[in-house]
Order: C-alpha cells, then sequence, then structure tokens
C-alpha cells in the first residue's frame, strides 16, 4: 500500500541530505583550495531549483527555465531562426518570445558552432550554437546555447551543464528559490 506522508517525508530527508551533502562538499572543497572556493574562501556554487528564472541580459527579459544536469549544453527556444553572413563570418537572426508577456524580441547573434544532438527515439538534430548574456540567481556570465523551436515545451529555456557545473548546485525539490539579482556584476 502507499503511504503519501510517509514518501513526502522521506522525499523531504532526500531533499535535506543532498543540500547537506552538496554544502558540506562545497565547504570542503574551499578548505582545500579547491574548485569550490569563491574570494576570501566563501563557497561559490549557489543551490537552485529544478525550475528557475534566467534573465537574458541584452534583451531584458527573465524567461522560465527547466534545470537539466543531464543535458549537456543550454538550450533556448528560437523561433523564425535564419542564417546570414556578415563581414565574411556566420550569424543567426531569431525571435525570443516571452509567452507571459507576449513580447517578441529580434535577436542577431554570431554563430559559434553547429552542433548535432542525439535524442533518445527521435533523430539526431543539428542545431547552431551562440553565445548569450544571461543572470541566474547570483551568476552573471556569457554561456552557449543550442537554439531551436521548443514553443512545444513548457519551458523556453533548459538549463544544461556548461552554465552549472562549479557555479550551481540542483535541488530537485525547490522550485524559483534563485531569482535573477540584476545584472550588475
Amino acid at each position: 500500500m502507499f503511504d503519501s506522508g510517509g514518501l513526502a517525508r522521506a522525499h523531504a530527508a532526500l531533499s535535506a541530505v543532498l543540500v547537506t551533502t552538496a554544502i558540506c562538499a562545497a565547504a570542503a572543497c574551499t578548505a582545500n583550495g579547491g574548485a569550490g572556493s569563491g574570494v576570501g574562501g566563501a563557497v561559490s556554487s549557489q543551490v537552485i531549483g529544478a525550475v528557475e528564472l534566467v534573465l537574458l541580459v541584452e534583451q531584458e527579459m527573465a524567461l522560465p527555465a527547466r534545470i537539466d544536469t543531464g543535458a549537456t549544453t543550454c538550450s533556448l527556444d528560437a523561433r523564425n531562426l535564419k542564417e546570414f553572413e556578415r563581414d565574411g563570418k556566420p550569424w543567426v537572426t531569431f525571435d525570443v518570445v516571452d509567452r507571459e508577456r507576449d513580447q517578441t524580441v529580434q535577436v542577431k547573434r554570431r554563430l559559434v558552432r553547429k552542433t548535432t544532438i542525439k535524442r533518445h527515439g527521435a533523430p539526431d538534430s543539428v542545431r547552431p550554437v551562440v553565445r548569450m548574456e544571461i543572470v541566474l540567481g547570483d551568476v552573471h556570465t556569457e554561456v552557449e546555447f543550442t537554439l531551436t523551436d521548443r514553443s512545444n515545451f513548457e519551458f523556453p529555456i533548459l538549463v544544461g551543464r556548461n552554465l552549472l557545473e562549479g557555479r550551481f548546485v540542483v535541488d530537485v525539490a525547490r522550485e524559483n528559490s534563485a531569482p535573477p539579482r540584476g545584472s550588475g556584476d
């Protein structure tokens, strides 16, 4: 028989263990001068949830994102995607849609590369990759995004390991726990 109260307690306990383990691991790394150490010995990994807001700085759009530790690279919902050439170099233009505000912004970016995305049970997909300036929680950085039409997905942004690694610890029991904290710094 299914005991929902016991399951909820077990889930809460597991979440606490994961967060505690991550904090202890980061603190141990800091004590040893490792990758988890920040300025003045402060721990640099921030705990985020399974869903967070990501600020696209130049577009001034905060969009909901699914945090996916299984994804190698971040992905952005890009509509009306077109490739073109500028000064002999490959570029792309695309629209970013804020579904909640019914707002669309056209973006032009230099193409960094193209990558092949392997999908389970579906054909491989070749996608353009661009760099975008973003803020997630306390982190303000530039990160690579693959571009694809995500209009059939709940979240316009998928955050992958290229943004997470060395910066964040994910607690899947949380949501919207690390709002973008400005675009400065």
